[in-house]
């Protein structure tokens, strides 16, 4: 599985756990289903909504790495440990 695919696969859950919680919350609240469906429902819609901004964070950081290209060696200062007369 390359690595567009698995964002793909990644986004996908993520919609489908954000409709899945909606459908089960909007359930729960009309009383068609037991009480542990809105319980579920909320942590599904929760959990969806925080993947898609981890998702949308890791994007941008990782876009903005690769436009930057690789990062420069660091800068070496001289070591003073103590003061010369």
């Amino acid at each position: 599985m390359g690595t567009d695919n698995f964002m793909r696969y990644l986004w996908a859950t993520s919609f489908i756990m954000v409709a899945v919680g909606l459908v089960l919350v909007v359930a729960g609240i009309i009383g068609a289903l037991a009480p542990i469906a809105l319980v579920l429902g909320l942590l599904s819609l929760w959990s969806g909504i925080v993947k898609l901004i981890v998702l949308r964070i890791w994007q941008r950081t990782l876009n903005a790495a690769v436009e930057e290209g690789p990062p420069s060696p660091p800068v070496r200062l001289p070591l003073r440990l103590g003061r010369r007369a």
